[in-house]
């Protein structure tokens, strides 16, 4: 007699998961939403260390072209100058009572280039004048020493402008970049002559700029018609501040001295601070880089601060208060930001 085996009953209707619940679903909405509170600061903090290096590696860039400049030129570049187009004007290069100013300046020029020609009447901005005095700042002299007379590009009507005959916003200052139907057309530092009468012409034969700088990141923060360089962070537009201590002669923030680089006061524009940083607080304080040079990026808020003491041990309480805004500076003298980050 044959067994039969028993079959095994299917069940009836479709038991089978269709999908996730709703309430699966919100769980795990909840689990990769607590998940991202977590990473999102962590990866964001990786994405502002990554820039802030990129900054730091700059600056270390700008200090090579610096030293190069001094084995160049036996001095490191100046943190400001005065030009005078035509030298015999009042208080002038060759005027019969020059300013302190103006000997200053003919001194830090005599240094650099020896046989320079003080009698050469210039017209040193490209504007078509030759009445101006013209004071580069601390972030211009960075950029005029290191990558000589600015070349700026054709206009984009193509009506033969160069050097410095373009203002393509009608704003009255001389347009670095012009962008036209060919496209932007970008100005690029040439260096300076050869000639060593006359260093500052703009043709003939010439040194080769010491730093390649990247000059769609110029600004003209003063409308002066020379730029500055701003950092690599997104939107930034305050440029890079440059203070020498003219070979540990001193950093110039004595206010009452007619050779001060540093602004008045606290209230003045942001683009000057109001002295270098200082390794403490006190008449005796050294600033940092002594016999060197210091060169500061703002950071990301765009904002300098005063300067003043600090010190990675007491950075805390050094930048406190009004001086918070400078935790995210980034400097020749620290790694990462003066905040620690």
């Amino acid at each position: 007699m044959r067994t039969l085996s028993p079959r095994l009953k299917q069940p009836s209707g479709n038991t089978a998961r269709g999908g996730f619940t709703l309430i699966e679903i919100l769980a795990v909405i909840l689990i990769i939403s607590i998940l991202m509170a977590f990473l999102l600061p962590a990866i964001n903090s990786v994405r502002v260390r990554a820039r802030v290096t990129s900054v730091r590696t700059e600056i270390a860039s700008l200090e090579s072209a610096i030293a190069a400049f001094k084995t160049q030129y036996g001095t490191e570049p100046p943190s400001s100058l005065v030009v005078y187009e035509t030298p015999t004007a009042s208080n002038g290069w060759a005027s019969s009572s020059p300013s302190a100013v103006a000997v200053d300046s003919r001194s830090k020029i005599r240094q650099l280039w020896p046989q320079f020609d003080f009698s050469v009447v210039r017209d040193f901005n490209g504007n078509g004048s030759t009445t101006d005095v013209i004071t580069l700042t601390q972030g211009e002299c960075l950029v005029f020493f290191l990558g000589g007379i600015l070349k700026r590009p054709e206009d984009a009507n193509n009506n033969g402008l160069l050097d410095g005959g373009e203002d393509q916003n009608g704003d009255g200052k001389l347009s670095i970049n012009v962008t036209g139907g060919s496209g932007t057309q970008r100005s690029f530092c040439s260096g300076f002559s050869k000639n060593p009468f006359n260093p500052f012409a703009s043709g003939g034969n010439r040194d080769t700029a010491i730093f390649d700088f990247d000059t769609s990141r110029f600004v003209d923060v003063d409308g002066d018609n020379f730029p500055e360089f701003v950092d690599p962070l997104p939107g930034q537009t305050a440029p890079y501040v440059y203070a020498s201590s003219y070979g540990g002669a001193g950093y110039r923030y004595n206010s009452s001295s007619p050779l001060f680089e540093f602004a008045a006061s606290s209230t003045a524009p942001m683009y000057f601070p109001t002295m270098p940083y200082l390794q403490g607080s006190g008449a005796g304080a050294l600033p940092w880089k002594t016999k060197g040079f210091q060169i500061v990026s703002p950071g990301y808020d765009k904002k300098y601060g005063t300067f003043g003491s600090y010190s990675t041990d007491t950075a805390s309480s050094d930048l406190s208060g009004s001086r918070e805004i400078e935790a995210d500076n980034i400097t020749n003298f620290a790694p990462g930001t003066l905040g620690g980050k």
